[in-house]
């Protein structure tokens, strides 16, 4: 008497999805917990007031009078930490272009200017026989489609 062995492939295949996708809720419900794989919770308070400071102090070009508080002369930061926090402290992680030199004339931010909706409108940015507007068949209008579809 000859036995049929069968292996169940899909059936193991969906336990090691499930498994996997156990494994991404379970980072999602506590992502600030205490595992290596977890948000650094200090790191993230430490950058996003120095960024702050950095945005009020240096970059805002008409900010209202400043008061002096004990941070203001100050540009490399020394916050405060209790006993215990101070254990957590961490190096600033340092990105690929940190010794990135820019020249001084490129250092300005360049904000483009934006068009209000009814400027839009009347703007056309290509010519009506340009390519992309012959390649590209234009929308059909409400009133040019057939009776449904634009509901």
């Amino acid at each position: 008497m000859e036995i049929d062995i069968y292996l169940p492939v899909f059936t193991i295949l969906q336990f090691f999805f499930f498994m996997g996708l156990l494994k991404v809720a379970e980072q999602l419900i506590n992502p600030f917990g205490d595992d290596d794989e977890d948000f650094e919770l200090n790191w993230l308070i430490d950058r996003h007031t120095k960024v702050s400071y950095l945005g009020v102090d240096i970059l805002m070009a008409k900010a209202p009078p400043l008061v002096k508080d004990k941070y203001f002369d100050e540009v490399n930061l020394t916050l405060p930490y209790t006993g215990a926090a101070f254990a957590y402290k961490k190096k600033t992680y340092r990105g690929s272009v940190h010794n990135m030199q820019v020249p001084e004339d490129q250092q300005s931010m360049f904000l483009p200017e934006i068009a209000e909706e009814e400027e839009q409108d009347t703007i056309r940015n290509t010519p009506k026989n340009s390519v992309p507007n012959l390649l590209m068949p234009t929308p059909p209008t409400p009133s040019s489609a057939p009776a449904g579809i634009w509901r």
